[in-house]
């Protein structure tokens, strides 16, 4: 068939021209995002304090209810608990031992590092050795074993093997004594706390100081231990020492029986003293002889000497001399040398000076005789001095060898005496045990338990059970690829969302699809009419007035709300045909209640001429053209040049064409008809929105060609839109604000 025309109202309708797609200006196919970028988009979420608030209120249900199962299971836990009591005790470690006697000390109490024998101190208290020895000597070993169980192994029981070895039930014994016991060192001093745990508070006190106790005894019987080793080994270097000294006395004796030596310690004892009184002498006059022999050649060399000059009797003489040498010259001046006084004068100097002359030769003849006596008690003292070197040599040489003898007997006899006084200290100071530890406080019998502390379990359970629920809701919502938000939607497809449609589940279809109609002030009305508005921003655009409304899936109400937007465009005065293009289960005729028997599959399958247009409207600005009869293949059907034609001659005479298509899922029907419309509109319900699908059918819509403008989100939550009751109260504001002003007018 060459041209199709159809005929309304006498008018014949413009035949369809050579272009595929009339009714689409410019021929033009747009183009969508590929999946390599919608898949980039979606992971580009930032996640900012207001996401991860919607997370948590979105989440809050699965929250909640960890919050609760991890405070129950805190509770069962602590009430299936057995109570524990803990005890505590403080001891003084010192650095060194206290000293009640200074000698003997067998430890080497001098430590360079203090905080070496702390740390030893701490590892002894938490040793194994210690620990056997209470629970042995306190018979703790059942006891430990029987705790060391858990609560659900005493009701279910567990395959290990019971240990049947006392030495094995000793060592896991003493395992869970060490893990009840816990060493706390106070910073900064030298005080520790030793905290255990029992199922009782007797028994914690009880075993606490047991430990202290047994801690002190076992170092008191390393100090004994070490002292008896130290007086055995003591005792056996006392025997080597006896023994040595025994065999050097006695090589010694031998040796004088030999030599013929008495007493050669005292014969060796006076030569030596008479030596050293003869250096001595010998020291003292050649001292002599030197002062001597100086005085007499000063005497030669000059004539004089300085004992002369300080001879009183001479120095009274020369002054005498002077005075009457000085007389002498004074009278001089007067007299003549003749006059009697002169001649007596000069003969009383004359015989001065002769008698200072007398005086002085008999000083030089003394100092003579000094130095000569001098001399010769010196060269005497020489040889007496060599014959008794000869001597005391002649002494040597025969106690060369006795002198080394009696060395040998004095240093056994020395080692010996030391050996015994320190064994006779070793005795006294292994009476007293020093000890480095005190204990400032006993443990005292626990008033409270320590454990299971039902309120802190509580709020650990707490915050555990946030802690788990948050993170299970991030997990939850990373494992989840629903599409919850227009954000969301835009953000992962890129394309626009055109409107959200509220949730009202209760009311029936046929009343939801008259709701623009018959209650264009309710909340669902407004959500249509925010669609319209976006849609005609979007056919602006592409230059056309064909809308598409398919879903993923059937039931989201792709029906419903193509005559909701019908409606809204009908009453802002467009004319708009509603085609109800799902031949496969059409539901329009329900919700309008108008007959089905002639529509669209028959015009498109030739069996008549004719679409069958009904009206709806009151003003003729709305027609549907229903399904029609049931047909085999609608693919086919809306392919061809009939549904072509159709769909240009209506884009020539209608402003809006509305096309209720089949669901993507499993359907090429609305694949072919995007093809032919303008813009596509793919809604997207609570089942469906999650990204795969809709990744899916974005696919598919680019594959055909078809214009995929934008989603339309469908049973959106009523928290998430403005809501009934906000149009409520702004009509009802509105219509109390006109009432004046309409009874002024």
């Amino acid at each position: 068939m060459d041209q199709q025309h159809m005929k309304q109202g006498g008018e014949i309708l413009i035949p369809v021209t050579e272009s595929p797609y009339p009714f689409r200006q410019g021929n033009e196919v747009p183009i969508i995002l590929n999946a390599e970028s919608i898949t980039s988009r979606a992971s580009e979420r930032d996640l900012t304090l207001s996401h991860i608030w919607e997370i948590i209120k979105k989440r809050k249900w699965l929250i909640l209810s960890t919050l609760c199962c991890g405070l129950l299971a805190t509770f069962l836990l602590t009430k299936l608990t057995p109570p524990s009591y803990q005890a505590n005790a403080t001891i003084r470690i010192e650095k060194e031992p206290t000293r009640i006697v200074e000698f003997g000390q067998i430890f080497d109490t001098e430590q360079k590092d203090s905080v070496d024998v702390l740390q030893t101190e701490y590892e002894l208290l938490k040793s194994r050795a210690l620990a056997e020895r209470v629970v042995k000597e306190m018979g703790l070993t059942e006891t430990l074993l029987n705790a060391n169980q858990p609560w659900f192994s005493k009701l279910f029981g567990n395959g290990d093997a019971p240990v049947v070895d006392t030495s094995s039930k000793l060592h896991k014994a003493a395992e869970t004594f060490s893990k009840k016991l816990f060493i706390q060192p106070l910073e900064q001093s030298r005080l520790v706390k030793i905290y255990f745990e029992a199922p009782q508070a007797t028994q914690a006190a009880d075993i606490t100081n047991t430990l202290i106790s047994t801690y002190i005894k076992m170092r008191n019987e390393a100090h004994t231990e070490t002292g008896d080793y130290a007086k055995g080994y003591l005792e056996q270097q006392i025997d080597t020492a006896r023994r040595d000294l025994t065999q050097s006395e006695q090589r010694l004796i031998d040796y004088a029986k030999k030599k013929n030596i008495l007493n050669i310690d005292d014969s060796q004892t006076v030569n030596v003293q008479k030596l050293t009184d003869m250096n001595q002498a010998l020291a003292d006059a050649e001292r002599r002889r030197i002062q001597t022999e100086s005085k007499y050649k000063q005497l030669q060399a000059t004539g004089g000497n300085r004992d002369a000059l300080d001879n009183l009797a001479i120095q009274n003489m020369k002054n005498t001399l002077a005075t009457l040498e000085a007389e002498y010259q004074e009278k001089s001046r007067l007299f003549k040398p003749g006059y009697p006084d002169m001649q007596r004068l000069s003969s009383q100097i004359a015989d001065m000076r002769r008698t200072i002359g007398k005086e002085t030769a008999s000083v030089t003849n003394a100092i003579k005789a000094e130095y000569l006596a001098a001399k010769e008690e010196e060269n005497k003292l020489h040889d007496r001095l060599s014959k008794l070197n000869n001597e005391l040599m002649q002494i040597q040489d025969k106690s060369i060898e006795y002198n080394a003898l009696k060395r040998e007997v004095e240093t056994n006899r020395q080692l010996y005496d030391e050996l015994l006084q320190r064994m006779r200290e070793v005795n006294v100071a292994s009476g007293v045990n020093p000890s480095i530890v005190r204990i400032i406080d006993e443990a005292q019998t626990p008033l409270q338990r320590y454990r299971p502390n039902m309120p802190l379990n509580l709020l650990i359970g707490l915050l555990g059970g946030l802690l788990g629920g948050i993170a299970l809701a991030f997990l939850r919502e990373g494992m989840d690829d629903s599409v919850h938000t227009d954000e969301d939607m835009e953000k992962f497809t890129g394309l626009p969302v055109l409107g959200s449609i509220p949730e009202l589940s209760k009311l029936p279809e046929t009343t939801l699809a008259l709701k623009t109609l018959k209650e264009p002030r309710s909340e669902l009305a407004e959500a249509y009419r925010i669609l319209v508005a976006n849609l005609g921003t979007a056919l602006k655009k592409e230059k056309g007035n064909s809308i598409l409304f398919t879903s993923i899936e059937p039931g989201e109400g792709k029906s419903t709300t193509a005559i909701n937007v019908a409606y809204a465009y009908a009453r802002m005065r467009y004319k708009v045909l509603l085609v109800d293009a799902d031949m496969r289960c059409p539901t329009l005729h329900h919700k309008l209640g108008i007959d089905n028997n002639v529509g669209l599959g028959d015009y498109l399958d030739n069996s008549i001429d004719l679409p069958n247009i009904h009206s709806i409207d009151a003003d003729a600005n709305l027609h549907i053209l229903t399904a029609g009869s049931e047909t085999y293949d609608p693919v086919g059907l809306l392919s061809s040049n009939h549904m072509l034609a159709l769909m240009g001659i209506a884009a020539r005479r209608y402003n809006y064409i509305i096309i209720d298509a089949p669901p993507l899922k499993g359907f090429a029907d609305p694949l072919v008809l995007s093809a032919m419309s303008s813009a596509t509109v793919l809604l997207v319900g609570p089942n469906n929105s999650n990204q795969r699908m809709i990744n899916a059918a974005i696919k598919q819509l680019k594959r055909a060609g078809g214009n995929l403008t934008g989603f339309l989100r469908m049973k959106v939550k009523r928290s998430h839109t403005v809501g009934q009751h906000y149009y409520d109260r702004y009509y009802q504001q509105r219509s109390h604000q006109l009432v004046p002003i309409a009874s002024e007018a």
